[in-house]
């Protein structure tokens, strides 16, 4: 059993209702490695502590720190993990905040069968993850292989053009 949460991916989903922790990590659990935080400062502390984090998913509305300033400072100091806003009260200018100042993938309300679909946005956000990582392992390879290298990899993955293409990319 531990072996299997170890190959799972983590998750952090942060939440000051613990009603709704319980159910999204019910729901979350057989696919990922779900750790929990209540509270904005929290979300952070455990960021610093637990390495490793894929997915963020975090409440809007919450006691003290608001979950779009959460999510700002994960873009900012995290700018790896996928960052997915929940929330109970949908309004424009906080749609607004989490996309323009988190960088969020999805932004979840809370009504109806919301529940339903949050594994499948989680999983979603972690190929998202893995397409990113691999995009950047890429970029690397192009920048530091010598032109044979590369015209290798491009055969063995079947991409013709990848450094070419790669590197108008990144200019």
């Amino acid at each position: 059993m531990e072996n299997e949460i170890a190959k799972k991916p983590k998750l952090l989903l942060v939440d000051d209702e613990p009603h709704v922790v319980e159910n999204l990590k019910i729901r979350l659990e057989s696919d990922f490695d779900v750790k929990t935080a209540n509270s904005v400062d929290n979300a952070l502390e455990m960021l610093k502590r637990t390495g490793d984090i894929k997915i963020i998913i975090s409440d809007q509305r919450m006691k003290g720190k608001e979950g779009s300033d959460l999510l700002k400072a994960v873009s900012e100091n995290y700018p790896d993990i996928v960052r997915i806003m929940l929330t109970g009260f949908p309004e424009y200018d906080t749609a607004y905040k989490a996309i323009k100042d988190g960088k969020v993938f999805d932004y979840i309300i809370k009504e109806g069968g919301y529940l339903n679909g949050i594994v499948k946005t989680a999983l979603k956000a972690y190929e998202w993850y893995n397409t990113q990582k691999e995009m950047r392992m890429l970029r690397e390879l192009a920048h530091q292989n010598s032109d044979d290298e590369v015209i290798q990899l491009e055969k063995s993955h079947g991409v013709p053009g990848l450094k070419k293409n790669l590197l108008l990319k990144i200019t």
